[in-house]
């Protein structure tokens, strides 16, 4: 290889799971390949089962009320959905979403994107986050490289 290290993106992650979505609804199941994935919200945090066993994994869940006046724009928000959850991740970051990543054989890995070693890929980056990074990699440019940049630039801006 180039000496590069391959990261997965986030996008090849397939199937994403809403933490508010499955907090709401009480429970998250899938089927696949002949195995049951069931994920449920229960007092202190998200369990797995795996055909209907218990698995000794838990997500701690982190609750906070959705506060704001937005009566002005005539709305309001409804008592019983007046909640926004994510879930703590060991890096003591919040997320809103796990990923599952099914795998042959029947297998699966869960967890959050940092988990997976996820990384957003550059074409979701906002023109903001684009032009930092574009001056970040002119940064890690060696001096030679630089220069040699320079000495490019400088007919191109004789011609015009």
């Amino acid at each position: 290889m180039n000496g590069k290290k391959l990261s997965v993106k986030v996008e090849q992650l397939t199937i994403r799971i809403p933490i508010q979505a499955l907090c709401y609804d009480g429970a998250w199941i899938r089927l696949i390949a002949n195995t049951k994935i069931e994920l449920r919200h229960v007092q202190d945090g998200i369990i797995l089962l795996v055909n209907d066993v218990q698995q000794p994994v838990r997500w701690k869940v982190y609750e906070r009320k959705i506060r704001g006046d937005i009566s002005h724009r005539g709305g309001y928000i409804p008592h019983d959905r007046s909640w926004v959850y994510y879930v703590w991740g060991n890096d003591r970051r919040r997320y809103k979403c796990l990923y599952l990543l099914p795998l042959p054989d029947g297998r699966f890995r869960i967890g959050t994107r940092t988990d997976f070693g996820a990384v957003y890929s550059r074409d979701c980056y906002s023109r903001r986050q684009r032009k930092i990074a574009r001056e970040c990699r002119l940064v890690r440019l060696t001096k030679r490289q630089r220069e040699r940049g320079e000495q490019r630039l400088i007919p191109a801006r004789i011609n015009h």
